[in-house]
């Protein structure tokens, strides 16, 4: 039963994310772009990992901010022109990338535990190396430092290029006028 829930949030997601490339109104792709981000939230709080769930969510709350900023502030459709007949049509591309998400879903899916058995099997591993290790007072603290660092810093430097890509796009300083051309 648990699969399934998860299959059908994958399923979910996967179609917000296929209405979100589809839409030519920005603001909706954002609103179909932030459905994607919560249903992976979702799939987070089932498979129970917490910290994951605490970072998508800051994450997806800053970029979906981000994103809303960006669009009102240029343009608020999708001005892309068209593939040529010669090229990769995108339902091609999307379907091969749908296939691949579904195998390595399923995948995924057939290592879970059973319903029922302990899902926290690295906190056990995480104490033992703490104490023999580290040596650390504080197990929260080794655990954020030692063992989360890169995680961490990956988040910070996420968090730092969005914000470095907002305040390139809406610079005032540098851009030329449409006027004055």
């Amino acid at each position: 039963m648990f699969e399934i829930f998860i299959i059908l949030f994958s399923i979910f997601v996967l179609i917000a994310a296929i209405a979100a490339v589809e839409m030519k109104d920005l603001l909706s792709s954002i609103m179909a772009l932030s459905v994607v981000g919560f249903g992976l939230v979702i799939i987070f709080i089932f498979l129970a990992a917490p910290e994951v769930v605490s970072a998508q969510l800051v994450i997806e709350i800053l970029c979906f901010v981000s994103l809303v900023v960006v669009v009102n502030k240029t343009s608020k459709v999708d001005e892309t022109k068209l593939y040529s007949m010669r090229e990769i049509s995108p339902v091609s591309a999307g379907l091969f990338f749908a296939i691949i998400f579904i195998i390595f879903g399923l995948w995924g899916i057939q290592d879970l535990p059973k319903f029922g058995e302990p899902v926290m099997k690295v906190s056990s591993v995480y104490i033992q190396k703490v104490i023999a290790e580290i040596g650390a007072k504080n197990i929260v603290t080794a655990i954020l430092m030692d063992f989360r660092a890169f995680n961490t810093l990956i988040e910070v430097v996420l968090i730092i290029t969005l914000f470095v890509g907002v305040a390139t796009i809406l610079r005032k300083r540098g851009r030329k006028n449409a006027e004055s051309d």
